[in-house]
């Protein structure tokens, strides 16, 4: 009777115990791979309005799609394409696309505009606090 009772207490305890031990399923989900993005810069070779791409100087002639999300600035404010003339500096952010082509995110043409740190002080501008010096000659 006592083999019993030890047969059926290792028997209701081993399959508890091994259905715990084992590591739950996970679905297998497919890969995604990562959307690569790139700065750029150059100077506009062409602009193609039929395929919606400008393509830049140099010996790699770099090419970018003009797609529907692209912002376009010229000199720090909106723009159209029709700011894109061959000579032209620009500048920007892509992301190559699902079919390998890089699409232009951002579209940067000509100067960047003056930033407010750059700019000199005039007189009324307050000038930055300096800690006092002691009779030593060091800051405080």
């Amino acid at each position: 009777m006592r083999s019993i009772v030890v047969i059926l207490a290792i028997a209701l305890w081993c399959p508890a115990n091994f259905a715990a031990e084992k590591p739950a399923k996970t679905p297998s989900v497919p890969q995604q791979s990562k959307t690569k993005f790139r700065p750029f810069y150059g100077k506009v070779k062409t602009y193609d309005k039929a395929a919606a791409s400008v393509i830049l100087q140099g010996p790699k002639a770099q090419t970018f799609a003009i797609i529907t999300e692209t912002k376009i600035n010229k000199d720090g404010k909106p723009a159209t394409v029709d700011a894109l003339i061959a000579g032209e500096t620009i500048g920007g952010r892509a992301r190559e696309g699902a079919d390998g082509r890089w699409e232009a995110l951002t579209l940067n043409v000509g100067k960047k505009p003056a930033a407010a740190a750059s700019q000199p002080r005039t007189s009324e501008s307050p000038k930055p606090a300096t800690p006092a010096k002691d009779a030593q000659g060091s800051r405080k």
